[in-house]
C-alpha cells in the first residue's frame, strides 16, 4: 500500500508535510538509534516545526518591505536569483543529523524562507564563513556541544533548539489547531522564493562556495522517485549523510511527506562505518542511499548479517561517485532480490538528474565495453545534453539555461549515459589522456583488491600513485585460486601491476602502488583525496619505474550538461 501522501501533487513541502502528518499524528515518525532510543510520532513532529517555526518568525529581523520574504538579500544578484521569485532570508540550521535538524529545517521552510545546512564536522572557520556568505540573519542551533566557541565570533543572532520536542503518545495538540496557521502558507504568498535552501559545497576547486536551490527542484527530484518506486507504510528509511552533502535532504524529506519511518544512526557512526550493517538488520531498513566507497566497507559485515536467508533492504541506491562494476557484481550476489539504481547529479541542480536501473545492465553487457554502470538517463523534467569543446553534440537543446558539471560521458547504443570522470580528475601523462577513475575501476577488478583508489599531480615530474586495500587470504582465495600461494604484500603489487600492463596503456600504470588499511572517506561518504596524499601507509611502497608511453589516439571525452527543471538553482558570490 503506498502511502497516502503521494496521492497529490503537493503545492509545497510545507502543506505536504502538514498533510501527512495530520493524517496519521500516531505513527512512528523517527527513531534515534543511540541517544537512548528516543522515538518521536509525526504527531510530535508536527507540533515542534510549529512551535519553532512561531519562535523562528519572532526572531527574524523585520523585512526592509511590505511583503515578507520580498527583502534584497545583498547575497544574491537578480542574475543569480533568474529574475523570479522573492529572496528569502537565509537561517542557518547547526546540527547533526537529528530530529531537531528535520524539525528546524521544515520550520525554516514554514516561515517562507531558506534553509541553511551548517555541519557541526565542519572547521570553525568554515561554518562561520558559510554563514557571513549566505548573509545568513539567523542560526538555529540544536544539540552541538561546541556551538558557543563556534558562533561566538559571527554577528548573526543564535536561537537555541535543545530539547522542545515533546514525546506524546496522544495528538490533542494536532486536533486542538497547533501548526502555526497564523503563519501565511509558502505557496500562498504573492512572490513565492526564488530559493528555498543553500548549500555550501567544495566542488572541484576546493574552496566553498554557495549553491541556492529551489523548492520545485526537491519536490520534482521526490516526486519522482515516488512515482517510479513509492514508499509504502511498512518501508523505514535511513537518515545517515551529512548534512553539508545534498543527498542528505531526499534522505529525510522523502520520509516526513509520506509518514514512512526515518532511523537515524548515532552520531558517531563514521568511527565504526561497518556499525551500519547492524542497524540495517536490526531496523529493517527497506531503502537506502549510499555511495560505493562506503558500501565496499559494510558489504562484508552486511553479507554476514543475511546469510540466515533474510533481507530487509528492497531499494539500493548508489549516488555521489562512480559505481563500479565490479561493486555491482558483489551487491547482486548478496543482494539478489534488492533493487539497485544509479544516481548521478550535482549540488546545482537540486541534486539527482539521471538514473539507471541495474536491472538493464545483464542484457548492457553483452553488446556493450564499459568499466563501470551507467548513470541511465534524466529524471522528469530534465534534460542532459554532451558537448564537446565546439558545442552541443546532442540535438534539441532550445533553452539557453543550463548548468555546465564538467564531467565527461559518452552515450551508448540504446541512449544510456555513462560517466567517465570529472574534468578535474582528467590528466594527461606522457602526453596520453585519460581518467583516474576509470584506472580505480579496473584496479577494483583484480582479485585480491578490495577497494583503490589514485591521485596524481603533475607540479615537477608526475606524482602518480595507487592506493590499494586488500581483501583478506580467504577472499582471495575464494576468487582466484591462483593467488593460493601468494603471502606477502610486495608479491600481491608485483602481481597487481603485471595484471594491469595488460589491461592499460603504459601511461595509466601507477609511479608508486601503496597498501593502506582502508581509504579515508569525506563527511559525506566518498574518498578524501587531500588525506589520501599525506597518509603515512601501513608498508614500505612498491616502487615502479616510469614508463614512457608511445603514441596512440587520444579517446573523445564528451561533457556533461544539464539542464534541470526552470527554475532550478544559482550560485551565491
Amino acid at each position: 500500500m503506498a502511502a497516502a501522501a503521494a496521492e497529490e501533487e503537493p503545492c509545497c513541502i510545507s502543506h505536504a508535510f502538514d498533510r501527512a502528518a495530520r493524517g496519521d499524528p500516531a505513527r512512528l515518525a523517527v527513531v534515534h538509534s543511540g541517544d537512548g532510543g528516543r522515538r518521536f510520532a509525526c504527531g510530535d513532529l508536527l507540533f515542534a516545526v510549529s512551535s519553532l517555526s512561531r519562535r523562528i518568525a519572532a526572531a527574524l529581523p523585520r523585512p526592509s518591505t511590505d511583503h515578507p520574504g520580498d527583502d534584497e538579500s545583498p547575497g544574491c544578484s537578480d542574475r543569480q536569483r533568474g529574475g523570479a521569485g522573492a529572496t528569502p532570508r537565509v537561517v542557518g540550521v547547526y546540527a547533526w543529523p537529528s530530529v531537531e535538524y528535520v524539525a528546524a529545517v521544515l520550520a525554516v521552510l514554514r516561515c517562507g524562507e531558506a534553509f541553511l545546512p551548517l555541519d557541526p564536522s565542519w572547521p570553525e572557520d568554515r561554518v562561520r564563513s558559510a554563514v557571513s556568505a549566505s548573509n545568513a540573519v539567523l542560526v538555529v542551533s540544536a544539540g552541538v556541544s561546541h556551538e558557543d566557541d563556534v558562533l561566538k565570533g559571527s554577528s548573526c543572532p543564535v536561537l537555541r533548539f535543545n530539547g522542545d520536542i515533546r514525546c506524546r503518545q496522544g495528538s490533542d495538540d494536532v486536533e486542538a489547531g497547533v501548526g502555526g496557521d497564523e503563519l501565511v502558507w509558502p505557496c500562498e504568498r504573492k512572490r513565492p522564493r526564488g530559493f528555498c535552501y543553500v548549500m555550501f559545497t567544495s566542488g572541484s576547486t576546493g574552496r566553498p562556495k554557495g549553491v541556492c536551490g529551489t523548492e520545485k527542484g526537491l519536490l520534482n527530484r521526490f516526486l519522482w522517485m515516488q512515482r517510479r518506486n513509492p514508499l509504502c507504510l511498512d518501508d523505514v528509511l535511513l537518515f545517515k549523510t551529512s548534512v553539508s552533502f545534498v543527498d542528505h535532504l531526499q534522505e529525510f524529506l522523502s520520509a516526513v511527506l509520506t509518514s514512512t519511518t526515518l532511523v537515524i544512526p548515532p552520531i558517531d557512526w563514521r568511527a565504526n562505518p561497518t556499525s551500519l550493517a547492524n542497524l540495517i538488520k536490526a531496523y529493517r531498513i527497506s531503502r537506502m542511499t549510499i555511495v560505493p566507497s562506503l558500501m565496499e566497507i559494510i558489504l562484508p559485515t552486511l553479507e554476514k548479517n543475511i546469510s540466515c536467508g533474510y533481507n530487509s533492504l528492497k531499494i539500493l541506491v548508489f549516488s555521489g561517485e562512480i559505481l563500479s562494476l565490479v561493486l555491482w557484481k558483489r551487491v547482486r550476489e548478496i543482494l539478489p532480490e534488492t533493487t539497485i539504481i544509479n544516481l548521478y547529479g550535482t549540488t546545482e541542480v537540486s541534486g539527482d538528474c539521471t538514473f539507471f536501473d541495474c536491472k538493464d545492465l545483464p542484457a548492457i553487457l553483452e553488446c556493450e565495453e564499459i568499466t563501470s554502470v551507467p548513470i541511465g538517463f534524466p529524471i522528469a523534467n530534465c534534460e542532459v545534453f554532451l558537448v564537446t569543446h565546439a558545442g552541443m553534440a546532442d540535438e534539441g537543446s532550445e533553452s539557453s539555461t543550463y548548468y555546465k558539471t564538467g564531467d565527461y560521458a559518452r552515450r551508448l547504443k540504446a541512449g544510456e549515459l555513462v560517466f567517465l570522470g570529472r574534468k578535474d580528475r582528467t590528466v594527461k601523462n606522457y602526453g596520453q589522456r585519460y581518467s583516474l577513475e576509470e584506472v580505480e575501476s579496473i584496479l577494483k577488478e583484480h582479485p585480491a583488491v578490495s577497494d583503490a583508489a589514485v591521485t596524481f599531480q603533475s607540479k615537477g615530474s608526475p606524482d602518480y600513485n595507487a592506493y590499494l586495500v586488500f581483501k583478506n587470504k580467504d577472499e582471495i582465495v575464494k576468487d582466484s585460486l591462483q593467488y593460493r600461494e601468494v603471502n606477502s604484500s610486495q608479491d600481491i603489487m608485483a602481481s597487481i601491476r603485471s595484471w594491469l600492463i595488460k589491461k592499460v596503456p603504459p601511461a595509466m600504470i601507477p609511479s608508486f602502488f601503496l597498501h593502506v588499511k582502508s581509504l579515508p572517506l569525506t563527511s559525506s561518504g566518498k574518498v578524501d583525496y587531500v588525506k589520501l596524499s599525506s597518509l603515512e601507509c601501513a608498508l614500505e611502497p612498491c616502487g615502479i619505474e616510469q614508463i614512457k608511453s608511445g603514441s596512440g589516439p587520444i579517446n573523445p571525452y564528451l561533457q556533461v550538461i544539464k539542464k534541470p527543471m526552470q527554475p532550478t538553482s544559482w550560485r551565491l558570490t
